[in-house]
């Protein structure tokens, strides 16, 4: 493992330095700031948009800089050949692929904590008190990006193409979060050609599972281990299934 975290501490720094992931959060920064002007027109309901507001900016923001690493980074290294230098090392494909992975998922972690403190901090200075179930709302978002990013891994290797593996991404990204209400609507229908697409929709991420911050809507509410550990695992088991896909992609090509 100690060569999968050198490849992930590597990945992060290559993708702190990257012109366009810096662009990406520096454009999120100033949409999370601007919130508060939209929040002022809101009036009575002010701190309820800044805070919805906020949190939907900052997943949006990391999912993009997210995507976009996942989708051009491994693509990038078979190009330039620098993967043929690394695995020429005592390296694995599927440490190659983790570290990768890891550093990707460290980048957006950090990403994503910088931002939530800043909107901790404009909602703080609109007099709003703190609730657990904003932790646990920021954690939401950031499993759907881990989510979303090891099917944008896996696109990419499955496609070879950037753009294709974005679009493809994003189509999931979206369907995802219409899932329940796509299921109810073909439960409706008894046509063979429905039942085909009901099985497909299992192969679809559930996201609407991470959208931990409704709580923040409910007075007094709280989180116990189960509302966190449900979508937890669903999102290991989900991360664990598109890498091991994607790694199988990997394995059968020639280096």
């Amino acid at each position: 493992m100690g060569v999968v975290a050198a490849l992930a501490g590597q990945m992060l720094r290559e993708q702190s330095r990257r012109r366009a992931y810096l662009l990406i959060l520096l454009f999120g920064g100033a949409l999370l700031y601007s919130s508060i002007l939209v929040g002022v027109l809101a009036v009575d309901q002010e701190l309820r948009v800044l805070m919805d507001l906020g949190l939907a900016l900052i997943e949006l923001t990391v999912l993009a800089a997210a995507v976009h690493g996942a989708a051009t980074s491994v693509l990038e290294d078979m190009e330039s050949k620098t993967v043929y230098l690394i695995l020429t090392r005592p390296l694995g494909k599927w440490q190659y692929l983790l570290g990768r992975f890891f550093g990707l998922v460290g980048t957006a972690v950090l990403a994503g904590g910088a931002m939530g403190v800043l909107h901790l901090g404009l909602l703080w200075a609109k007099g709003w008190a703190w609730q657990g179930a904003y932790g646990a709302a920021l954690l939401g978002g950031l499993l759907k990006v881990v989510v979303i990013s090891s099917l944008a891994t896996f696109f990419a290797l499955f496609s070879t193409s950037v753009v294709s593996a974005i679009c493809m991404t994003g189509f999931l990204w979206l369907l995802g979060h219409f899932l329940p209400e796509v299921t109810f609507l073909l439960s409706r229908d008894a046509s063979p050609g429905a039942s085909v697409v009901k099985a497909t929709l299992y192969l679809v991420p559930n996201l609407q599972l991470f959208n931990l911050r409704d709580r923040l809507e409910v007075p007094g509410a709280s989180l116990g281990a189960l509302d966190l550990l449900v979508p937890m695992g669903y999102a290991a088991t989900y991360v664990g299934v598109a890498l091991s896909l994607a790694l199988w992609l990997f394995s059968r090509k020639e280096f």
